[in-house]
């Protein structure tokens, strides 16, 4: 009977620190941004998800991988010691009734309450890529929207909100 125990404590302890390593990871951490998830703090786009690699257009994915581009991050943008969850998403519901603007960037934070929606922002456009930007005194991320272009827009946290800056003119509605 004791060997058993012991035999147990050795294999279960070195799962459960392989385990809570990976909890620790930022990749397992987006996993709980699933569609349940996106359904209770993004109602405004029904069938949301994250964007990902494949729904950017063929001719912006092939400089994805080359360009190390990430379309989550984790920043703490309003400097609280407590960093928000940057995400990209789309809305397929509306992409497939070819609705605009069914592109969005969330932001979350955890709280004492759980998760809160701390930003939300249509997209006219699949943005391709997210980076951390040292253009402002607080730390702000660069949203862009074609890759090798100034086609893009920057988010940061002034004056106890988060602004969006945009480095393009929108196109007119016909």
């Amino acid at each position: 009977m004791r060997l058993s125990k012991h035999l147990f404590v050795y294999l279960f302890v070195p799962v459960l620190f392989i385990c809570g390593c990976r909890t620790g990871s930022h990749e397992f951490k987006f996993s709980r941004f699933n569609a349940s998830f996106f359904a209770i703090h993004t109602p405004e786009f029904p069938g949301a998800r994250m964007l990902t690699k494949n729904d950017l257009p063929p001719e912006q994915r092939r400089y994805f991988d080359e360009e190390n581009a990430k379309l989550q991050l984790i920043l703490d943008m309003n400097q609280n010691g407590v960093p928000e969850y940057i995400i990209c998403g789309v809305s397929d519901s509306m992409l497939h009734r070819d609705q605009k603007g069914a592109y969005f960037i969330a932001m979350f934070e955890q709280t004492e309450a759980g998760i809160q929606r701390r930003y939300l922002q249509r997209l006219w456009e699949a943005p391709v890529n997210l980076q951390p930007s040292d253009n402002h005194p607080n730390p702000s991320v660069v949203l862009s929207f074609a890759f090798h272009t100034d086609f893009a827009a920057e988010i940061y946290f002034e004056d106890n909100e988060y602004r969006l800056d945009k480095w393009f003119e929108e196109p007119e509605e016909f």
